[in-house]
């Protein structure tokens, strides 16, 4: 876990405290659009990772204080393609993925976001979105693909049946792009000894 004021902060991000939330410091904009917290990693291991936030949103009742923009190694904000963690709306800390509104009818259509990362040091950057949304801490993940139940990193034969008898009963729980994607790592062995 990576305590959010640890970050490297640039104005108009700034550090805020608020003991009666559950959380003693935290990191904040109180400018819409303004500011950000770069968070350098150093991956040992590449592989696909997932990011989840603690925040809390005690203006979400205005709907003008509930999300960041997130971006990795260098992405712009406001760019074409632009990560953006929605939090719920709150009135304590909780934990949630950072995800992807993508172009799809439901959004967001990627919960949560995977990112392809190679060995070396990669830095998410959370831009100030919307003021007053807090992030308190954050940590990265390795992401398991949801056909591998037991978090292993192997999909194994059992898994393999499991996950195509959820696609037959329905499309909705496991469209087909994720069931090939399933299929082509339980063949390939990734992750099995």
């Amino acid at each position: 876990y990576i305590e959010a004021e640890d970050g490297e902060i640039e104005p108009t991000m700034q550090t805020g405290s608020n003991t009666s939330a559950s959380g003693s410091s935290y990191v904040y904009t109180p400018t819409t659009n303004q500011g950000s917290v770069n968070f350098t990693f150093d991956i040992q291991e590449p592989g696909r990772y997932r990011m989840e936030a603690r925040v809390l949103t005690p203006l979400a009742d205005t709907g003008s204080c509930d999300s960041f923009f997130v971006g990795l190694d260098g992405d712009a904000v406001l760019s074409g393609m632009y990560y953006v963690y929605n939090v719920a709306d709150s009135q304590s800390f909780i934990w949630d993925d950072v995800n992807l509104v993508g172009t799809g009818t439901a959004l967001p259509e990627f919960d949560p976001i995977v990112w392809d990362l190679t060995a070396g040091l990669h830095n998410f950057t959370f831009y100030g979105r919307e003021y007053n949304a807090w992030l308190d801490q954050i940590i990265l993940r390795k992401a398991y693909h949801r056909s591998d139940t037991n978090e292993n990193g192997c999909i194994e034969t059992g898994e393999m049946i499991a996950f195509m008898d959820r696609w037959k009963i329905s499309s909705q729980d496991v469209g087909m792009a994720e069931l090939m994607e399933s299929i082509g790592l339980w063949k390939a062995g990734t992750g099995c000894s």
